[in-house]
């Protein structure tokens, strides 16, 4: 009798037990499928905002671009997982302002915009930049948009938490034709860790200038898997091989040109080895002799002139700016007194369509 009891009453423990195991499976799988939330999509349309109190541009023959990664307003951090307070959140996006501001570019290709994002303090990027500067036009592609991402580990506070980022383009100019792509990421990845991993992606939009039509692309690629990121360049190169229009293409391509010559050991990222990287090679063996990079004219004496990353000590050249489509760069430049506000440098071209 004592043994029946004794078994009885362990049966009700294992199935209490086993019963409490599985809600707290099923609280763990809902809370995982909430945070990683829904996939984008391969590509979709998106809106374009204009502002009643932008720049109203005049006619002139030439266009003055700008690509920026400006980093989520965080400046230069030596881990990813470097938390940020408020203070000098909007102490580096003052800077960013400050650094676009003088430029004074007529189209701004932005990436790493965060908006309304837990890690910078709900602030709107995008629209902090636009009210600041003035654009009349501007158009944002979330690229990465997760209800809760628990980076950092430890400690939970500096959690990455709910996120919101976006390659954004700013412009004095009339915009239509929002498009954008999302690229694949990298199938080294575990699956489970590719939940939450960052997209990467392009935006396409059209910018109406006096009676002509310039595409404007903006790009931002795979910075630490190769194979995934020379695989997003021939998917872009297919993604506009049909525009016929004038073609601006710019960003953050995470690769240097091939005439880089250090490729590895860099002082700031030991792993990054860049010496079978193609990357740019797609992207200038698609368009041939139509394309026209800031580096690639030699225009520096010094070459060191013509890195972007890091910006407090540039050692190679990750953002670039195209033209193509019978677009012409007649000028180029690293903007170096951009300093580091950034973790990038802003790369300046003007040209001529």
């Amino acid at each position: 009798m004592q043994l029946n009891n004794f078994l009885s009453s362990n049966i009700k423990i294992t199935k209490l037990a086993l019963k409490w195991v599985i809600i707290i499976l099923a609280i763990i799988a809902f809370l995982i499928w909430w945070a990683v939330g829904s996939t984008l999509p391969r590509h979709s349309k998106l809106t374009i905002h204009q502002s009643a109190n932008g720049i109203v541009q005049k006619a002139k023959s030439t266009l003055k671009v700008v690509t920026y990664n400006i980093a989520h307003g965080q400046g230069f951090k030596n881990h990813a997982s470097d938390w940020r307070d408020e203070n000098r959140t909007r102490q580096k996006m003052t800077e960013v302002t400050t650094a676009l501001k003088t430029i004074d570019a007529d189209v701004v290709f932005l990436q790493e915009v965060d908006l309304n994002s837990n890690r910078t303090h709900r602030i709107d990027q995008a629209k902090w930049l636009v009210d600041a500067l003035g654009y009349s036009y501007w158009a944002c592609a979330p690229i990465w948009e997760k209800n809760y991402v628990p980076y950092p580990f430890w400690p939970i506070k500096h959690h990455i938490g709910e996120v919101k980022t976006a390659n954004c383009i700013l412009s004095k100019y009339p915009l239509s034709n929002h498009e954008r792509f999302v690229f694949d990421k990298p199938q080294s990845n575990p699956f489970w860790f590719n939940w939450g991993y960052i997209d990467r992606g392009a935006q396409r939009v059209n910018a109406q200038i006096f009676g002509k039509i310039i595409t404007l692309v903006n790009i931002h690629f795979e910075d630490q898997d190769e194979e995934a990121r020379e695989k997003q360049a021939k998917d872009m190169v297919l993604w506009l091989k049909t525009s016929k229009d004038p073609l601006v293409l710019g960003g953050d391509f995470n690769a240097p040109l091939h005439d880089t010559a250090q490729k590895s050991n860099l002082a700031d990222d030991s792993i990054l080895n860049y010496k079978s990287d193609e990357t740019l090679k797609i992207v200038l063996d698609a368009f041939q002799d139509e394309t026209l990079d800031i580096a690639l004219n030699a225009q520096a004496a010094n070459k060191n002139a013509v890195f972007t990353f890091p910006s407090h000590a540039p050692n190679r050249k990750i953002d670039h700016l195209f033209a193509l489509n019978g677009a012409k760069v007649i000028s180029g430049r690293v903007v170096t007194e951009a300093g580091d506000a950034s973790d990038h440098l802003p790369v300046l071209i003007e040209i001529e369509y």
